[in-house]
């Protein structure tokens, strides 16, 4: 939930993960100045040392609406992905960054368990696997990755009141350039069956329905390799 004020308002930035969300968080700070509820060092800190299930720029709505008067908020926004697509790039992240996920896993049974797996466990991988219906609120703006991000920067432009400041959002956190930075070679790419664009399908059915994707059987021509943030 990062918080960042622009000419004395306050907006919020509901970053659902796997979409772009590091790079925008970039360009906010880079542009207006620090951001509040945003701490890139959550998940370097032991279970036992963290304050929250989860890091707070991935916090869901219902718990958002807990902490914070929605009056208080004059302006949100998010980035979204094709479910299918931001799927995938949550199961390559987890699984060569994080390892959180056994390398031998497979893309399809781990999609295939996942619904079960959400509802004893809400939280897990950092809420990455969370539907963005439940991480975005039901006022915000909302701009899908697959349009470009220069629709953020021009949206942000109107918000401030002036054209200033960084006139494109840099890439940051892609899975190519983090797994470089690292060292690790890339596990094999998810491959889609008809069990797990099933299973991915009925677990993002609201996020298929609210951010107008189509559930169309694939994520070949919607994945973006080097550029997958």
């Amino acid at each position: 939930m990062p918080l960042v004020f622009i000419q004395g308002r306050l907006v919020y930035f509901a970053h659902v993960p796997r979409c772009g969300g590091t790079a925008v968080e970039n360009y906010l700070n880079a542009r207006f100045g620090r951001l509040a509820f945003l701490d890139r060092q959550f998940n370097s800190l032991s279970a036992e040392q963290r304050w929250s299930r989860t890091s707070p720029q991935h916090l869901e709505t219902h718990a958002l609406d807990r902490m914070i008067p929605r009056s208080w908020i004059t302006q949100s926004f998010a980035v979204v992905r094709h479910p299918a697509a931001r799927i995938a790039s949550v199961f390559q992240f987890q699984r060569d960054i994080e390892q959180s996920i056994p390398a031998g896993q497979g893309f399809a049974d781990w999609v295939c368990n996942l619904a079960a797996s959400l509802t004893t466990r809400p939280h897990q991988f950092d809420n990455h696997a969370r539907p963005a219906s439940e991480l975005v609120p039901s006022d915000a703006v909302v701009f899908r990755l697959e349009d470009g991000l220069s629709r953020v920067v021009a949206w942000l432009d109107q918000i401030d009141g002036a054209i200033r400041g960084p006139r494109e959002i840099a890439a940051a956190n892609a899975l190519t350039a983090v797994r470089a930075h690292l060292g690790r070679a890339p596990g094999p790419e998810p491959e889609m069956t008809p069990a797990a664009d099933a299973a991915i399908n009925t677990l993002y059915a609201d996020d298929f329905a609210r951010f107008g994707y189509s559930p169309d059987n694939g994520f070949g021509a919607r994945r973006d390799g080097a550029a997958a943030p």
